[in-house]
């Protein structure tokens, strides 16, 4: 295996050096009475144990007691006995070594050796590894490993395990400055829920974007996979350094803000809020309480930023550059449309079925949504109706109730992971908010996109305001945040574009996988195995233009795995041997994972990933030999 080529980008990026913690590395227990006879008996009767064992400086003819006190007293010779676990088992040394520790000789080969190969590996691409046991610590605390191995269970498996991995990791990394942050790789033989190691990195107090979980079979059984996706995290440790200091920076902010607004807003005495109240409109729109919290919010915010290091890491975040996307596979989080989400959104409940007002209760921004079934019908079949509204009156007159009508404006809604986007001959007169999290009748949450067409307004009277919009089948979900609530007001009355967010998120939706192979005949393609559906979420299209097609990890390993089980003669003559060595080459391997799409395809040579079905007239051109098919059932 080949990994030259990938070495580069570990260089460049200054990651030379790693540190592997795991319980592997711990010291055999101590050697029970009857394994000391039983290793004294055998360099007792066996020449080759006996030169092998007087090589490490063990003093020979010795009794019984003097050959265990040597063992006790002797950490050296000892070490070097242990040592002997690693290599060939029916070599001299390794014959003694298991006469000495038995069982405890076998677990340690097994633990060892995925960590062995580990080592390889990281040696392979120029990264010169360090490994200390549970208890263990570097030589040189001042010393900084770029990048850090950290087995979950340092011990026997088990939560007090787990807890004494965080607290090492926590050790470890004190001293750290933001500047050297090192990438961590929770390795696991048994875990295999990633749900755990994300809990695992939330207790250790380490960032998504400095950290990796990995599952320690993959250091052979997909190394391949395994150094290409630690290529990409180490490619942009510069940048994850960045953020590093951004996030930790803002929590401390924070931390240190509380006090300080707490100690502010109790010296609030009783005429300060009758002032606030007074300037709100007197309560008449019933919204004092929230007036006041947007107040308090507006200096809690004042309180962060003021904080120098906050200031400092967001200058540094400012000049933050990425030269290209990450080549890993990028879907966004559901974090990432969380924050958006909150960024523009203030989440409501639905008024009462009984409200009627007054006071009317409502402000500036006020999303309303109608969900419902439309029953099939003559050549049309039953369907879900999503429809959105917006309050886009005057917010001072819903304030101070100076108002005899409620204008709105309509929206029509369509789900963020739809493959296709609605399209109008009346774009120039439409108004776009990318991204809205809708809790549906079920409890899941939903991203949708809302486009507002400024001719579909609407008005209701005041009086019957809330009647209407019940027997409309609307129900109040959020409100803008005043800034984009005033942003899209003041569009209506200018140039209409997309407003309500800070900045737009990409579309995206995941699908199944079909792999074909070049067929024995002309123009004829083959399934290399079998479909893997969209559940697995083994490629996903990000964005509307351009596009980008992801195809994850396990993906790759699973059309590698099905190349090197293929039988070559099924296959046009020399495909399966040219695509395994096409997949064993780790610069494109990373190709595969992301890139653009051109009109619905990515050509990578004897490889073309496909966006959606094949035509039937689909001529497959002779360099093409797999063919990577993205659908959704």
């Amino acid at each position: 295996m080949d990994l030259q080529s990938i070495k580069p980008v570990f260089a460049t990026a200054k990651v030379s050096s790693a540190l592997l913690i795991d319980d592997a590395f711990d010291p055999l227990p101590d050697i029970e009475q009857d394994a000391y006879e039983a290793g004294f008996q055998l360099v007792e009767e066996d020449d080759a144990v006996e030169t092998a064992y007087q090589a490490i400086g063990g003093v020979w003819p010795i009794d019984a007691n003097g050959f265990s006190t040597a063992l006790t007293t002797d950490r050296a010779l000892r070490e070097q006995i242990e040592q002997a676990l690693s290599g060939p088992a029916d070599a001299p040394l390794g014959r003694l070594a298991h006469a000495l520790f038995g069982v405890a000789a076998e677990n340690h080969r097994a633990k060892i050796a995925p960590l062995q190969a580990l080592c390889a590996l990281l040696q392979q691409v120029g990264i010169e590894p360090t490994a200390i046991g549970s208890t263990g610590k570097p030589k040189g605390r001042k010393k900084r490993f770029p990048l850090i191995f950290l087995d979950y269970y340092l011990g026997e498996d088990g939560l007090p395990s787990v807890d004494r991995s965080i607290e090492k990791i926590k050790d470890v990394l004190t001293g750290y400055p933001e500047d050297e942050k090192p990438i961590v790789v929770l390795m696991s033989s048994e875990l295999r829920d990633e749900t755990l190691a994300d809990q695992f990195r939330e207790k250790a107090n380490l960032l998504g974007c400095q950290f990796k979980f990995v599952t320690k079979d993959k250091f052979t059984g997909a190394a391949f996979e395994f150094v290409s996706s630690l290529a990409d995290r180490a490619e942009f440790i510069g940048e994850s350094r960045v953020l590093s200091e951004f996030v930790r920076s803002w929590r401390d902010a924070l931390e240190g803000a509380i006090g300080a607004f707490e100690q502010e807003i109790k010296s609030l005495d009783l005429q300060d809020f009758y002032f606030i109240w007074e300037k709100a409109g007197e309560g008449k729109n019933n919204r004092f309480g929230e007036h006041v919290s947007s107040l308090f919010e507006g200096y809690l915010r004042k309180q962060i930023e003021d904080a120098d290091p906050l200031f400092r890491a967001t200058e540094k975040m400012n000049k933050l550059s990425f030269s290209a996307m990450p080549p890993g596979p990028l879907v966004p989080s559901d974090t990432v449309a969380r924050l958006a989400h909150a960024a523009a959104f203030r989440d409501l409940d639905p008024f009462p079925d009984n409200y009627t007002g007054s006071p009317l209760g409502i402000d500036l921004g006020e999303l309303f949504i109608r969900d419902r079934i439309l029953p099939a019908g003559r050549g049309r079949k039953k369907a879900r109706e999503l429809v959105a509204m917006m309050v886009i009156s005057q917010a001072c007159d819903l304030e101070h109730g100076k108002v005899g009508t409620v204008l709105m404006v309509e929206g029509t809604v369509q789900f963020r992971t739809a493959s296709t986007r609605f399209t109008s001959d009346e774009a120039h007169r439409r108004l776009r908010v990318d991204i809205f999290q809708y809790e549906n009748g079920t409890g899941e949450k939903e991203d949708l996109i809302i486009e507002w067409d400024a001719q579909r307004l609407r008005t209701y009277n005041v009086d019957t305001f809330h009647k209407d919009m019940r027997a409309a089948g609307f129900d109040r979900v959020a409100r803008l945040r005043p800034v984009h609530a005033l942003a899209m007001q003041q569009k209506f009355a200018a140039n209409l574009t997309r407003v309500g967010m800070p900045d737009a998120l990409p579309a995206y939706r995941y699908g199944g996988m079909e792999v074909r192979v070049a067929g024995l005949a002309d123009n004829t393609l083959i399934r290399l195995m079998d479909a893997v559906p969209k559940a697995d979420k083994p490629m996903c299209v990000v964005g509307e233009d351009p596009r980008t097609m992801v195809v994850t990890d396990p993906a790759i390993e699973l059309v590698r795995t099905a190349l090197r089980a293929a039988d070559p003669g099924e296959f046009a003559e020399g495909a399966i041997e040219a695509l395994r060595k096409e997949f064993d080459d780790i610069k494109k391997l990373r190709r595969m994972r992301s890139g653009e799409l051109q009109a619905g395809k990515r050509d990578l040579g004897a490889v073309l990933i496909v966006d959606g079905p094949l035509d039937e007239d689909f001529k497959r051109p002779a360099k093409v030999k797999i063919i990577l098919n993205h659908f959704v059932p």
